[in-house]
């Protein structure tokens, strides 16, 4: 991309708007019926979650969705998989969250690679799937979730910002598909922010940063988004989690300044990344 403009830009992501309303309208309706059992409530508050998913692929690829039996390409996989993921944890909701996540999470980065695997244009093969899973699964054991309980809303924060991140570094990388769509899920995100700030949905936001790691990948390995960059942000949402884990013993009267202190860690590895993609802009000749 040669240039970049905000009013563009902004005028590309007002799709977004539909999945925003849709989640944030959804997760309300949900918790206005507190007559309804917890582990149901959770189970339909990621239900609204997950139609936000696939409406934000709907309307950014909708390819992806034609092609939902049958994908072709690797962005094509993320809805199905995402959907895959949200059935067998509920499917098998005695086992362990984590064990069922772990399966469908290998599943769904071998699936995603299998283009690369099979012309042999992955450097290291299996040991460099090894890694990324292993990145990938210690990143989602950060995330406390509760199948009552929910997500902790402290932990929302990292995943917003890294997901607004990449919506503005993928099309100064060349993609504005996966711009869009990380543009989209960060709307998705951020209405469930809002509602989690009511305090009264528990979600557990795991089919959220599902898509958002599988998009990562995606932008890495097949946007040829710079590694360093992709790193800075899972390094974001890393370093967001054990950072929300340690002020969550901070007293409750300093609410503000835990929030604060979340963000301020989440994008000190965040700037990172924005500021390595506009110098590789700069350097290519490109505006900003």
């Amino acid at each position: 991309m040669s240039s970049f403009s905000i009013a563009p830009a902004a005028a590309l992501m007002l799709p977004a708007a539909g999945p925003f309303f849709l989640v944030l309208v959804a997760l309300f309706l949900v918790g206005r019926f507190p007559s309804v059992r917890p582990d149901r409530r959770v189970f339909l508050a990621d239900l609204s979650v997950l139609s936000g998913i696939l409406l934000v692929f709907g309307v950014f690829d909708s390819p992806s969705l034609r092609h939902f039996l049958h994908p072709e390409q690797p962005l094509d996989w993320i809805p199905l998989l995402a959907s895959a993921t949200f059935s067998v944890r509920n499917l098998f909701s005695r086992l362990p969250s984590p064990v069922i996540e772990a399966v469908m999470t290998l599943t769904g980065l071998l699936i995603l690679l299998m283009p690369l695997l099979r012309q042999g244009e992955l450097p290291g093969g299996a040991r460099e799937v090894a890694l990324i899973y292993a990145a990938w699964m210690a990143i989602r054991l950060l995330y406390p979730v509760g199948n009552i309980s929910g997500d902790d809303r402290m932990f929302l924060i990292p995943l917003l910002l890294a997901t607004g991140a990449l919506s503005l570094i993928s099309p100064l990388s060349g993609s504005l598909l996966l711009g869009q769509l990380a543009g989209g899920m960060a709307a998705v995100t951020g209405a469930m922010v809002l509602a989690a700030l009511t305090g009264t949905v528990p979600f557990t936001a795991i089919e959220a940063g599902w898509v958002l790691g599988a998009l990562l990948l995606v932008g890495w390995q097949y946007v040829d988004i710079a590694g360093i960059v992709v790193g800075s942000l899972a390094g974001s949402l890393f370093l967001g989690a054990v950072s929300a884990r340690l002020v969550r013993k901070i007293p409750g009267r300093f609410l503000w300044g835990r929030y604060a202190l979340v963000i301020a860690c989440t994008l000190a590895l965040l700037i990172i990344g924005v500021a390595r993609t506009l110098k590789t802009l700069k350097d290519q000749g490109g505006g900003y």
